[in-house]
Formats: structure tokens, C-alpha cells, sequence
């Protein structure tokens, strides 16, 4: 299992990123099989992978940047995304599962609205 986490970041600053909670403040974090299914979740979203960047971040294995513009995800639709996440992934529906897709459904405006989205995958 991978650990990625959207960061929703004003700026590159190495040193604030590195700073575990305001990182902390910035981010999202899901736990997914591979790159593949991360691929599926952001197109899902209406999002990509643009860029890997290299940062020097503590704890952080590969980091990108995200393009495109955020679907938004209604609260009365996110059974039916959550549905539609299970079917095309092939993921079993836990409650974790759902858990983590709340939270970042909910995170998911103020990731919109960041002039920089990464993606981070944590070591």
C-alpha cells in the first residue's frame, strides 16, 4: 500500500512543506495499491499528474504536480462516486475505504482553489 497525499500549497517553500504540521495543515492523505489507481482517483476529479518535481521533503518519496480543474463532488453524489470509485477500481468497500474518501472529498474545494497541488507519495 502507498501513501499520497494532496497538498494544497501556496508556494514550494522547502522549509514550511518540511515543517510536519503545517504540512499537516495543507494536506489529505489516502492510501492506495499503486500509481495506477491514484492515475484513476485524480481522473475521476478531473485531474492529472503534470510533473514529477524534485523536493527535498522529509518523509517523501516522489512528489507532482497536479493539473486541471476539480470536479466537484456534491455531498448527495458521493455515494454514487464512491460507487462508481469501487466498481472501476476493483477496491473492496470498507470503512476505512469510505472513510478516507470523505475526508478527502470534504478537502477537495480548498485543493480546487491552491495555486499549487501537489500529490505527494510518502515513504
Amino acid at each position: 500500500m502507498h501513501h499520497y497525499s494532496f497538498v494544497a500549497a501556496n508556494s514550494l517553500d522547502t522549509n514550511m512543506l518540511n515543517n510536519l504540521e503545517s504540512r499537516f495543515e495543507l494536506q489529505e492523505s489516502v492510501c492506495l495499491n499503486n500509481l495506477e489507481e491514484l492515475k484513476l482517483l485524480l481522473a475521476m476529479h478531473g485531474l492529472s499528474l503534470s510533473k514529477i518535481i524534485n523536493l527535498d521533503l522529509i518523509d517523501i518519496e516522489h512528489c507532482w504536480l497536479v493539473e486541471g480543474a476539480s470536479k466537484e463532488i456534491a455531498y448527495s453524489d458521493f455515494d454514487d462516486f464512491y460507487q462508481h470509485w469501487l466498481g472501476v477500481s476493483h477496491r473492496e468497500s470498507t470503512m476505512d475505504e469510505y472513510g478516507q474518501f470523505i475526508y478527502l472529498n470534504s478537502f477537495m474545494n480548498r485543493f480546487k482553489k491552491a495555486k499549487l497541488k501537489l500529490i505527494c507519495q510518502e515513504i
